[in-house]
């Protein structure tokens, strides 16, 4: 049993996995407060459906594989998500890969990404879990950007690479979403930014106080956290206290409360 309830009443579940016939296996999906309803122009839909249970490869852990190999490089990356944008071209019904950026899909491509991917027995792509559905179509550039950062904000620790400039999520989302003919300029960034702040607030529920201003410095000095193997444990145990002793202390860990909890939305 799975449970989602750092949510608004109306959009927390309850996720049984259980045996049907024949042995197989399928996620049953059930509304908490079934009392409680989105209002009917709510910018996001949600669908609870029982599913099958997939058997394979999820995505995200292949990245997980990638970057936690020390020496990844991020050419390992985009050949990584490319096999996901294939498999989001190929379900979205995008052929033509021109000018793809501000291409429309529907709206019910919004929860394709990369942990919702995986590649079967046979190799073939499968999405699942698609729980959210927008209101309205959507451009490719927006539905690329907000896949890749909830991936690389899933992950906790990383191995070094062969390139520490890439450990600043903004340069690796950059460079990888330029494999997939995605521009991302300061301007996009500040508007895909803002669609997630509102999502976020849509359901959280949580009073926000930032601006997208700030959202965009938050992006701008994100970094992706590298696992230690040299410091023995009772030492890196002793640096961790004090270096949480110092955060908590300090100033900026009250102002950027809120950002922290922006960052739950992706995860």
């Amino acid at each position: 049993v799975h449970y989602a309830t750092e949510r608004r009443p109306e959009f927390s579940k309850q996720v049984v996995f259980k045996r049907a016939g024949h042995g197989a296996v399928i996620t049953h999906q059930v509304a908490l407060y079934p009392s409680s309803t989105p209002s009917k122009d709510s910018m996001l839909k949600q669908q609870l459906v029982d599913q099958p249970f997939v058997k394979g490869e999820l995505w995200q852990d292949r990245l997980v594989q990638i970057m936690t190999s020390p020496g990844w490089t991020v050419e390992q990356i985009q050949s990584w998500v490319k096999a996901w944008f294939d498999g989001f071209c190929a379900v979205a019904g995008v052929s033509n890969l021109e000018s793809i950026v501000d291409k429309k899909v529907s709206g019910k491509y919004f929860d394709a990404i990369p942990r919702n991917m995986v590649v079967d027995g046979n190799g073939a792509p499968i999405f699942i879990d698609q729980e959210w559905i927008f209101s309205e179509d959507m451009n490719v550039g927006y539905l690329s950007f907000r896949a890749l950062l909830a991936s690389f904000l899933s992950i906790g620790v990383v191995a070094n690479p062969f390139e520490y400039k890439y450990l600043r999520v903004s340069q690796l989302l950059i460079c990888v979403m330029q494999c997939i003919n995605i521009d991302l300029n300061e301007c996009r960034i500040k508007k895909y930014l803002d669609l997630e702040r509102k999502l976020d607030q849509l359901i959280s529920g949580k009073v926000q106080t930032y601006n997208t201003e700030e959202l965009a410095s938050w992006f701008a000095s994100l970094e992706l956290r590298v696992f230690d193997t040299q410091t023995p444990v009772h030492q890196k145990l002793a640096q961790r206290d004090k270096q949480l002793t110092d955060i908590f202390k300090s100033a900026s860990w009250r102002i950027t409360r809120p950002l922290r909890a922006f960052r739950n939305w992706f995860l």
